[in-house]
């Protein structure tokens, strides 16, 4: 545990490498191996600048890179640009507080919520008929969810976010009680 501090695992030849779920090869077998995390800043195909992590996820790399490109190569630019792979809460308010920039990052959702089996799913919160007014969710079955409390979620790395949290009055007699579990607000 010494060697590998906050990351997962290290690799017994290399210290540095951690295991990564990798693309698949030629034989599609995804599978975990030893690697590290390349990223890159580009700029109309030309690389500008490039940082190697031990940290499997572009998620968490986001910060760090961007501190980096900082240091040692350029100011950054106005505009932000990175795939979904970057898309978190926590990067966006860096982006927008601490570099006073603007993020054009796709959140990890969006592909999803594009699909119809998504927004067809009338179990799924973001679905459901939403009053501005005093703040509650109708669900499937007709009742009403109103917003109870703001609940602080802190990450096993620090971040802390704020959920508003929904409760109906009463579920207890619902016929679509067990039909889907996935009733969370």
């Amino acid at each position: 545990m010494g060697i590998f501090g906050e990351r997962n695992s290290y690799s017994k030849t290399d210290h540095d490498a951690t295991f990564m779920q990798m693309k698949d090869d030629y034989m599609k077998n995804g599978q975990l191996k030893a690697g590290y995390n390349v990223q890159l800043a580009t700029e109309g195909q030309y690389a500008l600048a490039y940082d190697v992590f031990p940290n499997p996820t572009d998620t968490r790399t986001f910060i760090p890179f961007l501190d980096n490109i900082e240091k040692s190569f350029f100011k950054l630019p106005k505009y932000i640009v990175a795939d979904a792979g970057y898309g978190s809460e926590q990067n966006y308010e860096d982006v927008i507080e601490n570099r006073k920039r603007t993020p054009l990052i796709t959140y990890s959702m969006y592909r999803k919520e594009k699909k119809k089996k998504y927004m067809d799913n009338a179990f799924n919160i973001t679905n459901w008929d939403y009053s501005e007014e005093d703040d509650s969710f109708t669900c499937p079955n007709g009742k009403k969810l109103a917003f109870q409390y703001l609940s602080n979620r802190t990450d096993k790395y620090g971040y802390t976010r704020t959920f508003k949290v929904y409760e109906c009055e009463d579920c207890s007699d619902c016929p679509l009680r067990f039909v889907d579990n996935h009733f969370g607000a």
